[in-house]
């Protein structure tokens, strides 16, 4: 990810039970609201946080988002960084998933093709939830689909809209809605 000067990357951290080690959901804001301070960033994401959970509610009890991290790109010094620890457990109460299946959101623009799209994998999702063709219960994607869309609302509102950053040629693309994927994800280790 190549940040424009000014803006900002914003990593979510998960404590993940077991050996599976933490998750990472990253993406990228135009802080035209907040501001490009990371005090600024980090008071907006926190009224976020406080509001919209980002699918925490319809996570595993084991998983908790427990970290979130700023960088704001500077011009020629050194990125200016914040973190703060949170303490967001998932909401479920049900046997959480394997760690190496998630839930898949892609981030949408307005463009077409690889260059202008992006994605989480959120971990945690209940093993009840997910059918034996490994699809997300029809209830719980409208209840997954609907704190992404106020995700991505929350985040415009109190930091700035939400971008997909390219090459230094290409400008950052309006990240205009987040799409929760109905089939799981799987995590794969890739042989080379």
């Amino acid at each position: 990810m190549t940040l424009a000067v000014g803006e900002a990357q914003i990593s979510l951290r998960y404590s993940i039970p077991g050996s599976g080690g933490p998750a990472y959901n990253i993406f990228a804001v135009d802080p035209t609201i907040a501001g490009s301070t990371p005090a600024g960033i980090l008071a907006g994401m926190n009224t976020v946080l406080a509001t919209d959970d980002f699918l925490m509610q319809q996570l595993a009890d084991d998983y908790v988002m427990d970290r979130i991290r700023i960088v704001v790109k500077s011009d020629g010094g050194p990125d200016a960084v914040t973190e703060q620890p949170l303490m967001l457990p998932g909401g479920g109460s049900g046997t959480p998933i394997t760690s190496q299946v998630a839930v898949l959101v892609k981030k949408v623009t307005g463009f077409a093709g690889r260059a202008f799209t992006g994605r989480f994998f959120i971990p945690g999702l209940e093993e009840g939830n997910v059918d034996e063709n490994n699809l997300i219960n029809g209830t719980v994607l409208t209840n997954m689909q609907t704190s992404a869309d106020d995700f991505l609302a929350a985040v415009e509102a109190e930091v700035g809209p939400m971008v997909i950053d390219h090459t230094a040629a290409i400008d950052s693309t309006p990240v205009t809605s987040l799409l929760v994927d109905q089939l799981v994800a799987t995590q794969r280790r890739r042989l080379r």
